[in-house]
C-alpha cells in the first residue's frame, strides 16, 4: 500500500507509541498530538491506533472531495483510501472483535499505520474545536469501557465533515461501477455500526496486484466475496445450474436421507484428512484440527450438530495456521479445508436437524432488516428474473411477496432466507459462468447478462449488510 495521505509533525509515533511519557492531563485539556500522548500514557498502542483509525476517517470525507476536484484519477485515489481505512480499522479492532492470530497478516502493513498515523499528527495539531472535541469524547468512551466501533464517528452530532460524506456519497451513488460496499461501510462507522470482521478481512486481503486494476474490477471481487459470504450463511437445500437449453438459471433439488448427508460427508472428510495428516504440512495429532476430527469420527457419526460444530472449528484452526505459520501451505492441506468448508455448507444447509438448530440466528437477523431494505430487494429483483428458469421465477416470486409484507412473521423470515439464499447463489453462479454459457444467458434475456450481473451484485450487498 503506497497510500500516505498528508505527513505531520508530533508526539505520535508508530515505533514509539504515543509518547509514553509522565505527568497527567485531564480530558479537558487535550488540544494537540502532545497532550493526547501524555493522556494516553502506557495503554496498549492498540488504543492509539483505534483513535488514529478514528482521527483519519472523520477527515476522510475532506480529502476525497479534494481529490475529486484535483485529479484525473480521483476515482482510483478514492480506493486506495477507503483502503487503507478498511486496513487500519482491522488493525485497530480486529483483534478485539475476533481474538485471532491471523491479525499478524495486517501488523505489517506499517506504512499504512505509519501514514495514518501522521495524518493523524497534522489534523490534531489544527486545533480544530469539532476534531478536539470528538478525540474528548472517544476518550471519555475508553475510560468507560465502550467498544469505539461501536460509537459514531462524530458521537451522533452533525458537521461539515458529515455534509462532505454525504456529498462524495451522492456522487459514488450515481458511479456506474458499483460502490455500494464502500458507501454501507463508511455509513456504518459514522453511525458506530460494527462490521463482520471476518468479511472485511477477506476484502483487505484482495492481492496487491488486483487493487491495481481500478474501481471496476476491486468493487467486482468485493461483490463476489459478499455474494459467498451471504450464499454460505444462507445455505440452500437446492443445486443451481444454467440450463443448456434455455439459458436460464433454474434449480434442481437435492434429494437424500439424513443418514446418507452425514455418512458421505464423514467419508469425504475422512479420506482428505487422511491424506493431509500424512503430508508435511505441519498437521499432528496435538493439532486442534485434528484432535476435532478424530472425535468426530469416532464419537460423534450419529450427532449432525457436533460434526458440524467440529468441522467449524477444525477449519477455523487450519486457516488460521495457514495465516501464522503454524501450517505450511501444501496442497493437500488446502483440499482438506476446501471439503471442509463445502460439507459445512452441504450439511448446514440440507441436514434438518442443523438447519432447526440454525434457523433462529438467520431468523433473527432477517427480523432486524428494515422494510424499506427488503422492499429495494424485491424491486431490484424483478429485472434480475428475466434470467431465471419457470420454477424458480415462480418461487422467487412467492416468496418476493410474502418478504415485502410490512407485517413480520416466522413465515416471512423463512422465505426472506430461502430468497436471499437464491440470490446469492444466482449471482455466484452467473459470475463464474464460462463464456459459453455466459453467451446462452445473454441470448435468452435478450442481452442483459452485464446488466443482470451487476444487479444481483447491489442485491446481494445489501443483504449482506443483514449479517454485517
Amino acid at each position: 500500500m503506497q497510500y500516505v495521505r498528508r505527513e505531520g509533525k508530533g508526539v505520535l509515533n508508530c515505533e514509539s507509541g504515543w509518547g509514553k511519557v509522565g505527568g497527567m492531563v485531564e480530558i479537558e485539556d487535550i488540544v494537540d498530538a502532545q497532550s493526547l500522548g501524555l493522556w494516553l500514557g502506557d495503554r496498549s498502542p492498540t488504543v492509539w491506533k483505534q483513535i488514529s483509525y478514528r482521527i483519519s476517517m472523520r477527515n476522510s470525507p475532506d480529502y476525497l472531495n479534494f481529490a475529486s476536484s484535483q485529479k484525473e484519477d480521483f476515482l482510483e485515489e478514492i480506493l486506495q483510501v477507503f483502503r487503507t481505512d478498511l486496513t487500519c480499522q482491522l488493525v485497530s479492532f480486529y483483534e478485539f472483535a475476533i481474538g485471532t492470530v491471523s491479525l499478524k497478516r495486517f501488523e505489517n502493513n506499517s506504512d499504512v499505520v505509519e501514514g495514518n498515523t501522521a495524518f493523524a499528527n497534522s489534523i490534531i495539531n489544527r486545533g480544530d474545536l469539532e476534531q478536539l472535541d470528538a478525540i474528548q469524547k472517544d476518550c471519555r468512551a475508553i475510560l468507560d469501557g465502550v467498544p469505539l466501533d461501536r460509537i459514531g464517528l462524530w458521537h451522533g452530532e452533525l458537521n461539515e465533515f458529515v455534509g462532505l460524506w454525504g456529498r462524495t456519497k451522492w456522487f459514488l451513488e450515481r458511479e456506474p461501477n458499483d460502490w455500494s460496499f464502500w458507501i454501507r461501510w463508511f455509513d456504518a462507522a459514522l453511525a458506530g455500526e460494527p462490521w463482520n470482521y471476518k468479511l472485511l478481512e477477506q476484502i483487505a486481503l484482495i492481492p496487491d496486484n488486483d487493487w491495481t486494476q481500478g474501481p471496476a474490477h476491486v468493487n467486482g471481487m468485493i461483490a463476489a466475496i459478499e455474494a459467498e459470504f451471504v450464499a454460505n450463511a444462507l445455505p440452500q437445500a437446492d443445486k443451481m445450474d444454467v440450463d443448456p437449453d434455455t439459458g436460464l438459471v433454474e434449480i434442481t433439488p437435492i434429494l437424500t436421507t439424513e443418514e446418507a448427508i452425514v455418512a458421505t460427508s464423514l467419508k469425504q472428510v475422512e479420506f482428505s484428512y487422511s491424506v493431509a495428516k500424512n503430508s508435511n504440512c505441519g498437521l499432528n495429532f496435538n493439532s486442534v484440527a485434528c484432535l476435532y476430527l478424530e472425535q468426530a469420527f469416532e464419537n460423534c457419526r450419529d450427532d449432525p450438530n457436533a460434526i458440524f460444530q467440529n468441522y467449524q472449528i477444525a477449519l477455523d484452526d487450519i486457516l488460521d495456521g495457514l495465516k501464522n505459520g503454524a501450517y505450511l501451505d501444501d496442497a493437500k492441506l488446502t483440499a482438506l479445508s476446501a471439503v471442509l468448508e463445502k460439507e459445512i455448507v452441504n450439511i448446514l444447509a440440507n441436514h434438518p436437524a442443523v438447519k432447526k438448530a440454525d434457523r433462529a440466528r438467520i431468523a433473527h437477523a432477517l427480523s432486524l432488516a428494515k422494510s424499506d431494505v427488503k422492499l429495494k430487494i424485491v424491486e431490484e429483483l424483478e429485472f434480475a428474473k428475466a434470467a431465471v428458469g419457470l420454477r424458480l421465477d415462480a418461487e422467487m416470486s412467492l416468496d418476493s411477496k410474502l418478504v415485502a409484507e410490512e407485517a413480520e412473521s416466522p413465515a416471512q423470515a423463512k422465505a426472506a432466507q430461502r430468497l436471499f439464499g437464491r440470490i446469492a447463489q444466482m449471482y455466484v453462479t452467473m459470475k463464474n459462468a464460462s463464456v459459453a454459457v455466459v453467451k446462452k444467458i445473454d441470448a435468452a434475456t435478450g442481452y442483459k447478462f452485464a446488466r443482470i450481473v451487476m444487479t444481483l451484485g447491489k442485491i446481494v450487498g445489501w443483504i449482506a449488510s443483514l449479517f454485517t
